[in-house]
């Protein structure tokens, strides 16, 4: 009952928002970004992919689960998952399971093998950080690294960044911003919340 009460209300609002008429710069914008390059994916296995809203009902039914999905820029796939003695297999009905029709070799291997190998941890890459800067050897590996991932069309983001004393944390956030980082690791939302709308960023 409540999620059908929640679902009018949501259809409700946006057949509302539907009536007011997006700007004449946003439609140009629209219009025009459609036919470029930057809207496609830009790494190296979904070139020229365009993510479409399209879930791959049953997925582990194609021929190549995971990778057909991905090829047409499905946004979602769907697996039937049964647990069978501490393993995830995959398939519609119990007689369908096999040994070899596991999650793990069926999603998160090919999900893996798609994606940036592992997350980048501040301190392995970094070392330590003094006086609230990189020196010029750490600042290098940086820029070197933030290239490298944009260039295969990986957003970039390290884990475990100093978090204290807030002014190193503060430090840490801008060079890393400035870098070209496209996410901020953060465990403290509201500080960070903060430092973005004051006049460091």
């Amino acid at each position: 009952m409540f999620s059908a009460l929640l679902t009018a209300a949501l259809a409700a609002t946006a057949y509302a928002q539907a009536d007011i008429p997006l700007s004449q710069p946003l439609q140009k914008i629209l219009s025009h970004a459609q036919q470029g390059p930057l809207y496609t994916y830009p790494t190296d296995l979904t070139q020229g992919i365009i993510p479409k809203p399209f879930h791959s009902h049953n997925d582990y039914w194609r021929p190549i689960p995971f990778y057909s999905a991905l090829s047409v820029g499905a946004l979602s796939v769907e697996a039937d998952v049964w647990l069978y003695n501490g393993t995830l297999h995959i398939g519609h009905e119990q007689g369908a399971l096999t040994n070899e029709r596991t999650f793990d070799d069926l999603y998160i291997q090919p999900i893996l093998s798609v994606h940036f190998p592992h997350v980048a941890d501040f301190v392995v890459q970094f070392g330590n950080v003094r006086n609230e800067t990189f020196n010029a050897t750490q600042l290098a590996l940086l820029e070197s690294q933030v290239a490298t991932a944009h260039a295969k069309g990986i957003m970039v983001r390290y884990w475990d960044q100093p978090g204290w004393p807030v002014t190193t944390r503060n430090a840490i956030w801008r060079i890393l911003w400035n870098a070209g980082v496209d996410l901020l690791n953060v465990d403290d939302l509201q500080a960070a919340a903060d430092y973005w709308q004051g006049d460091e960023f």
